[in-house]
């Protein structure tokens, strides 16, 4: 999860961190590279698997992301 490769996203699609939110499907290094790269991150847990992160946002169906954006 090495923020340069967040970094280097952010400049090739001219947008900025305050504008972006990552959704991810991967507790381990999605989410610590987003919270390396201090991005909104919407954890999408498909599986319903339990865990003990504290995402951002959680999402189970990809329709609840109309709530959240």
């Amino acid at each position: 999860p090495d923020k340069r490769i967040f970094d280097f996203t952010l400049q090739r699609i001219k947008s900025h961190r305050e504008r972006c939110i990552m959704i991810v499907d991967s507790l381990d290094s999605d989410i610590k590279g987003a919270r390396n790269a201090r991005l909104d991150h919407i954890y999408y847990n498909y599986e319903n698997i339990k865990h003990q992160e504290n995402p951002m946002h959680e999402i189970k169906c990809l329709s609840e992301l109309r709530k959240l954006l």
